[in-house]
């Protein structure tokens, strides 16, 4: 369907400015921003011929930029994507394949039937990375498989772009976000798939994690000279200094470039960056986000822009998603004298500082599948980070939770077809994927569901864990 019939507002335009500072680097002859990891790094890379690329990274920790690269020389041939994952490890899909950059070292990757390298990237593919070429979504998990999707369109109605969280294929709504030549934006789930948009004059796309009650995500849409940002209760905003360029996402908030102003959004509120005089906003060519900051291309250059403490984590990685129960990491920020302070789920994690690195290390533990909340701080910068624990069991519907279901739910007047109106029939697959997030807080976090009275003698703690799982593990049928 086409978006809401709904009546577009102007961006303000004396909305609160924001003081950005940052640096400069000079780009090389023949340089490309291939990508920007989630802590900021920016991989430069540059065909050097005969099968071998250049490479330069920056980190944004140090303003003097060339103390922090690392160079190095990657035997790939000519890449046509990266995936920056670290300072030091990527995914990089290159004429001669799929690869793994683990510490500068290649790992190849054996890639899917019918892969080229002109594909789209997201994640990390030796464990929950994904491929989109050819209309075709194929996804690869920790067993070393490719299992593949076919959407069923073709020409320009199939989907070619994929909406990134930093790099990784999905946030913490659990969707993979992508978008067609016709406008048609796509929502990928554990267990389905809708087409809930269909935008008439669609330019760009862009999603991000978001904290704000209520919603899991926020997203971006530039259709015509309009913003359109939902997705769960659609806004549509205009822009009296022109139409929005660059529209890309990061930390909760879009960024786009409108006239002269480089602007925020947070789904509620709209702010102005400020950038240092020496980078022009008409200049700018793209916008690389990471969280506190973003890599701006202008000309020869390449800027870094933050406003305020960057706090940069090792051994984490946003929306990250594991069967790992616990990270040790490493916190640093460019501010020496930052108080630097982790915590996860509301609980404080005890920092040491490490005397090899001279960073304040600590260990998060994930004692539950599904989601956490990281919170890093350095001084007055705080950011949440995601990460995902995955069950290490594989639970499916017909062997696992219809048996569950048949034993503790379907009494003579529960969730049957046909039965109390206040008990929807969970008897199919369907209705527990359409009903997952209630089942979700009631079964699994309340432990609410089922009712005492309808409790079968085995009822208990394996029950719950083996729907979390199977929740969390992608629902499979």
């Amino acid at each position: 369907p086409p978006p809401p019939d709904i009546e577009a507002v102007d961006v303000p335009s004396d909305v609160d400015v924001v003081m950005g500072s940052g640096f400069c680097v000079a780009l090389e002859a023949g340089e490309v921003l291939r990508s920007v990891s989630p802590e900021g790094h920016a991989w430069l890379l540059r065909s050097a011929g005969g099968g071998m690329t250049d490479l330069r990274v920056l980190d944004p920790l140090d303003e003097a930029s060339e103390a922090s690269t690392v160079v190095d020389e990657l035997e790939l041939a000519e890449v046509a994507a990266v995936n920056a994952l670290s300072q030091v490890d990527a995914a990089a899909l290159a004429d001669d394949g799929l690869w793994r950059i683990d510490d500068l070292a290649r790992i190849q990757l054996a890639p899917p039937e019918g892969f080229s390298s002109s594909a789209e990237l997201c994640g990390d593919p030796i464990t929950n990375g994904a491929l989109l070429f050819g209309g075709q979504l194929v996804e690869r998990r920790d067993d070393a498989q490719w299992w593949g999707w076919d959407p069923g369109v073709t020409g320009e109605a199939a989907p070619t772009v994929m909406l990134r969280h930093q790099g990784e294929c999905t946030g913490r709504d659990d969707n993979l976000w992508l978008t067609s030549p016709d406008g048609t934006l796509w929502r990928v789930e554990p267990a389905t798939v809708y087409r809930p948009v269909k935008f008439e004059a669609l330019k760009a796309a862009a999603v991000t994690s978001t904290t704000v009650p209520g919603s899991d995500v926020l997203l971006g849409v530039v259709d015509g000279d309009q913003l359109w940002v939902g997705p769960d209760e659609w806004q549509l905003w205009s822009f009296p200094d022109g139409a929005p360029q660059h529209l890309t996402a990061a930390q909760g908030q879009l960024l786009a470039i409108s006239g002269a102003r480089l602007l925020r959004y947070d789904g509620a509120i709209w702010t102005e960056l400020a950038l240092p005089s020496e980078i022009d906003v008409a200049s700018v060519e793209a916008i690389a986000p990471h969280d506190g900051g973003a890599w701006l291309l202008s000309g020869g250059e390449l800027c870094h822009v933050a406003t305020g403490p960057l706090v940069q984590v090792e051994g984490l990685r946003p929306y990250q998603r594991s069967k790992e129960l616990d990270f040790d990491f490493q916190l640093a920020s460019d501010d020496p004298s930052a108080t630097l302070a982790a915590s996860i789920d509301g609980e404080v994690i005890d920092l040491t500082l490490d005397d090899e690195t001279q960073r304040m290390a600590g260990n998060a533990r994930l004692d539950e599948v599904g989601w956490h909340e990281i919170v890093l701080e350095a001084g007055a910068t705080k950011r949440s980070l995601f990460v995902k624990r995955l069950p290490e069991e594989e639970r499916s519907w017909v062997t696992d939770i219809q048996p569950i279901y048949e034993a503790h739910c379907a009494g003579a007047d529960c969730h049957v077809e046909g039965g109390s109106s206040t008990a929807p029939d969970l008897s199919t697959y369907e209705t527990w994927t359409t009903l997952s997030d209630q089942i979700r807080l009631r079964v699994v976090n309340a432990k609410t569901m089922p009712p005492a009275a309808n409790q079968g003698p085995d009822w208990g703690d394996e029950q719950v864990t083996i729907i979390a799982q199977w929740l969390e593990g992608g629902m499979a049928p």
